[in-house]
């Protein structure tokens, strides 16, 4: 009966102490992922900032007018498309101060 509750006693610690590693190490997973995705974030807008000014005038211009830069690249139907989307969004959002 003795051995019983000794090993009964060595689950109930064991288990404890695996619970307590168990929550503890998820703390530690969920702060790294933070960072990781931080860092990530980061590296992606110092890219982009690279890209930005390396690309050609073309392309720069089509980051604010939508559709400028397909038209530039000769995909005239796709970037009309998207410069009308781009003015009819403009058009509601002035038409109808409700939308916005």
């Amino acid at each position: 009966m003795k051995n019983f509750l000794n090993g009964l006693k060595n689950l109930c610690v064991r288990f404890g102490k695996g619970f307590v590693r168990f929550f503890k190490n998820l703390g530690v997973g969920f702060v790294k992922g933070c960072v990781k995705l931080f860092k990530g974030i980061q590296n992606w807008c110092r890219n982009f900032g690279k890209r930005f000014v390396d690309s050609s005038v073309p392309t720069k211009i089509g980051h604010f007018a939508l559709g400028t830069g397909n038209i530039a690249h000769k995909q005239y139907t796709k970037g009309i498309i998207f410069l009308v989307l781009e003015v009819l969004f403009f058009v509601l959002m002035i038409v109808s101060p409700k939308v916005s």
